[in-house]
């Protein structure tokens, strides 16, 4: 009796054993980069589980793609204004210093009007940009100085991502053009491009000049030197030599109006009266002669 009890009991056990065994082996396998679909109702929903090694991959390519830079893009100016001894000296000192910098002078002008004065616009290298302005205040005494930076790093990165959907978007319309069924299709697509280019070419442009800007700090030096100031007139005599001259004009106009009254009425009544006073004479002349006849 017990052995039989025994041997049910372990029936019993590997009947157990394999009905765990059964369930387990009914559950679903899923494979991490296998996609699932989970179902609602009529509606199914796939995704994708991706690896570690897939995100990575994924983000080293849209970073290759927007080519973002490292670093902030910093467009940095500066405008000096310095009073020298001698301006043509500092010129000269101030060349000298931007070549030494690794810079180099964009555009220059020396003019002698009421003293000696340059004005210089400079281009130096970001990393050159602090020591060459201290430099150049060591020209003479400083009379102005203005330093600022536009931090352009953020319209950069909009810039490029612009860039990368123009680009995009171009691709698919030359593909659309290859499949284009008839001429206005055609011309439809073609316009489309020429709006695309055109913001392609607005972007880039626009791109290169942030990215000269920002590898070129700009300087603005103004050199002059100890300006003299002209004697100014009294207000008084000024105001004494503007009624002569007025009064001067006033008198010259009416000496002109005499004139003209001369030649236009006393010349004419003039010769009237001389023409009247020989056909007087030549009349009373003739009756002389009639009396002395008879």
């Amino acid at each position: 009796m017990k052995r039989w009890i025994s041997f049910l009991v372990v029936l019993l056990a590997l009947g157990g054993l394999l009905g765990c065994r059964g369930k387990g082996s009914a559950e679903p396998k899923y494979d991490e980069g296998a996609p699932m679909t989970l179902s609602r109702g009529d509606v199914s929903f796939q995704s994708k589980a991706a690896s570690g090694a897939q995100m990575a991959e994924m983000a080293g390519g849209k970073a290759d793609i927007l080519s973002l830079p490292s670093t902030r893009m910093i467009i940095k100016r500066a405008s000096l204004s310095i009073r020298v001894k001698d301006v043509d000296a500092a010129y000269t000192r101030a060349v000298q210093l931007t070549e030494e910098s690794g810079g180099y002078v964009q555009s220059s002008t020396i003019s002698e009007t009421e003293g000696a004065r340059a004005e210089l616009t400079v281009k130096v290298a970001p990393g050159g940009f602090i020591h060459l302005i201290s430099a150049f205040e060591e020209l003479g005494v400083v009379q102005r100085k203005q330093i600022s930076g536009q931090d352009v790093t953020e319209e950069y990165y909009d810039l490029e991502a612009q860039l990368q959907t123009q680009l995009e978007l171009r691709k698919r319309l030359f593909g659309h053009l290859n499949r284009a069924r008839n001429v206005e299709e055609i011309i439809k697509v073609e316009h489309e491009l020429q709006r695309v280019d055109g913001n392609v070419n607005r972007i880039k442009g626009r791109i290169k000049y942030l990215e000269t800007m920002a590898a070129e700090s700009t300087i603005n030096l103004t050199l002059c030197s100890k300006v003299t100031p002209r004697r100014v007139p009294s207000r008084y005599w000024s105001n004494v030599w503007r009624g002569v001259v007025n009064t001067t004009r006033v008198l010259v106009k009416i000496l002109v109006g005499i004139l003209l009254v001369l030649v236009i009425l006393v010349v004419p009544l003039a010769l009237i009266g001389w023409g009247i006073e020989r056909v007087v004479v030549c009349i009373i002349r003739k009756r002389k002669r009639d009396k002395a006849k008879n």
